[in-house]
């Protein structure tokens, strides 16, 4: 499974200049050539060859995030907060963080641990413009205006470690079968963790399989991944026929 999530990747980065997934927030924007070499290695071999380390997280604009981090605009009911380890080991996330507030985020829109931290902070809502959101790392403090961060359509602009897609035969279930992986880290306490974003559409799932095309009819490399996903793809029942490689070589 973690070879076919690193797989994933590359061919998503194989392509950032075709599909602007990366931009210059990525490592591998002026890499493509050894992007390719990576991704044709990783299909022949069990040894990946890694360009960068998953640890290794993009140039940050503190002020631009992906819309996955979102918060969300409502409040919820409170309820009782539930003191787990893991709860615990959050605030380690967020201690002295350099990406206080993007952690802060982060957790608040986890799908496993955002009741927890809803309920922590009574509800989340946009706040008006005299209210701000202050992170402080050590002694140095600063204040955020949530009205004024900015949500964009590009994932990628935060660490996505890689994508988790799971075919099932279960069409019904297709869903719930596509993540993004979130990593998170606090180098100033040596803590970790990834998250997993659920994204319910049919396009990343387009995407995927024109990227996994296009690099086999440019390569020649035969792809497992590729077949189970045309396969996939014609048993939907809402799809009457395969979509046309939207890629091309610029």
């Amino acid at each position: 499974m973690e070879l076919l999530v690193f797989v994933m990747s590359l061919i998503l980065l194989t392509f950032s200049k075709a599909i602007p997934l990366f931009s210059h927030n990525s490592f591998y924007f002026e890499k493509l050539d050894d992007c390719i070499a990576a991704v044709i290695n990783c299909t022949k071999s069990e040894v990946p060859l890694l360009l960068e380390p998953i640890y290794q997280p993009p140039v940050y604009n503190e002020d631009v995030m992906s819309i996955l981090l979102q918060p969300p605009a409502k409040k919820k009911p409170f309820s009782r907060i539930m003191v787990t380890d893991e709860f615990l080991s959050d605030f380690l996330l967020l201690q002295d963080n350099p990406e206080q507030l993007r952690t802060l985020f982060a957790l608040i829109r986890d799908p496993e641990s955002r009741d927890n931290w809803l309920n922590f902070f009574n509800g989340f809502q946009t706040c008006s413009p005299s209210v701000g959101i202050t992170t402080c790392i050590r002694d140095n403090c600063r204040k955020y205006s949530p009205e004024k961060i900015m949500y964009v359509n590009n994932f990628f602009v935060d660490n996505i470690a890689g994508l988790e897609f799971n075919i099932s035969e279960n069409t019904d279930s297709f869903y719930s079968n596509i993540g993004f992986l979130l990593y998170l880290e606090n180098p100033a306490k040596g803590v970790t963790k990834i998250i997993r974003f659920p994204f319910n559409s049919l396009t990343i799932f387009d995407t995927i399989l024109n990227c996994l095309k296009y690099f086999h009819l440019k390569t020649g490399v035969e792809l497992d991944l590729l077949k189970h996903m045309e396969t996939y793809n014609s048993k939907l029942p809402f799809r009457s026929s395969r979509p046309t490689i939207l890629i091309r070589n610029t």
